[in-house]
């Protein structure tokens, strides 16, 4: 599925770029020359192909992300790289995109001025509710465990009932297009708690970090990337 795979790749981008900025740096221990231009190379790849995947959640939440790590940083040649490889990342898709992205673009368009929700988000607005019917419905039944992992495709919305009516086809689900959500159905309150604790652990890591302005490292850019992402 896209989504899942563009959210994996772009905290690989976050982190690559972390790490070909301190090695151009040469923070890195053992930096050796054109080290930095091999991981750059990758940042720009990476950027290119997701980029071409289309997949605006985790387009908006890592320039989100980006802008912590700014923040964080407050270093101006970490802007520039960045702003470069966004350039480079839309110039190497424009030419790279075949006919699929160019009648892609333009079914997006002309559903925004249409004024009508793009099908992509009432697919996934209808999942949503798929989800949350099927938690009103359980009574609290798997709530504490859940059903299991990998098992939202075992909801079989054919046998609900919605006002107004699903838009989406029926069959079955993959996932709930919502990290929380798909967590509690699956691995109920006892995995959403644990997943929580653990962005709670690593965020306090970071603001404590930040706040003894310990941030000069590719890891903490790293973790700021690999929980802000999939958090958002």
């Amino acid at each position: 599925h896209r989504h899942p795979v563009g959210a994996y790749l772009w905290i690989a981008f976050v982190m690559t770029l972390s790490i070909a900025w301190h090695a151009s740096g040469e923070s890195l221990a053992g930096a050796r020359p054109g080290r930095s231009v091999l991981w750059w190379a990758a940042s720009a790849a990476m950027m290119s192909a997701l980029f071409l995947m289309g997949s605006r959640g985790p387009i908006g939440a890592t320039i989100l992300v980006m802008l912590a790590i700014l923040i964080v940083a407050r270093r101006k040649g970490l802007v520039i790289a960045f702003v470069s490889l966004i350039i480079a990342g839309i110039a190497i898709s424009a030419v790279l995109s075949g006919r699929f992205q160019q009648e892609r673009a333009l079914e997006k368009t002309s559903e925004l001025l249409s004024g009508r929700l793009p099908s992509a988000d009432q697919h996934r607005y209808d999942i949503w509710r798929v989800a949350m019917r099927h938690i009103v419905q359980a009574q609290g039944k798997n709530l504490i465990v859940g059903i299991g992992p990998r098992s939202v495709s075992t909801i079989y919305y054919d046998r609900m009932q919605f006002e107004p009516p699903l838009v989406m086809e029926s069959g079955y689900l993959t996932h709930a297009h919502n990290m929380y959500l798909n967590k509690l159905i699956e691995e109920g309150i006892v995995g959403l708690v644990s997943l929580l604790f653990f962005f709670g652990v690593v965020i306090m890591r970071l603001v404590r970090n930040i706040r003894d302005k310990a941030t000069d490292h590719w890891r903490i850019f790293a973790a700021i990337g690999g929980i802000g992402i999939p958090a958002i």
